[in-house]
């Protein structure tokens, strides 16, 4: 693959595969990168391909922010950015919800479902609501609810850089 000849449907194809070994799977492999402090990734190689998803969580409260970036021959291809707050009760769910798009390769923003409730937690919904849902560009926001009642939210956007 050489970057003249990249197309979105490649960048697409290597999204998935990283996903697919990446936070909202069970065999992941988070590294430590000295120089960003504070922040867990997940690094994902495929050939000339390189996907780093590194996100941080502060221990001041239930905050984090994360990027997702893939390159091609240490070149910038596509970013995404995700951002909010969950209570730590919630995080096996949200990889459930995370897990039942990366698996069907549907993507919605880069997150999960419009809507996803799970039988092992009756009480928690998921929601995700893109305004913008193209590989190419897209923005939207994702909720969790405990019998209708917010308990947390992230923010999402990214855009491919071809």
């Amino acid at each position: 693959m050489r970057l003249k000849d990249l197309t979105s449907r490649d960048i697409k194809k290597v999204f998935w595969e990283s996903a697919k070994s990446g936070y909202g799977s069970n065999k992941v492999e988070k590294i430590r990168i000295d120089e960003l402090p504070g922040y867990k990734c997940i690094l994902f190689k495929s050939g000339k391909f390189s996907v780093l998803d590194a996100y941080c969580v502060t221990p001041l409260s239930n905050k984090s922010l994360g990027t997702i970036t893939i390159w091609l021959d240490n070149v910038p291809v596509w970013v995404m950015q995700y951002g909010g707050f969950y209570p730590k009760k919630v995080v096996p769910f949200l990889k459930l919800a995370l897990q039942s798009t990366i698996l069907n390769e549907k993507f919605i923003g880069g997150r999960g479902p419009s809507l996803f409730k799970h039988k092992d937690y009756p009480n928690l919904s998921y929601v995700n609501n893109p305004e913008v849902n193209d590989f190419t560009i897209f923005w939207g926001k994702e909720w969790i609810t405990e019998d209708a009642q917010p308990l947390g939210y992230h923010y999402y956007n990214g855009i491919i850089l071809i």
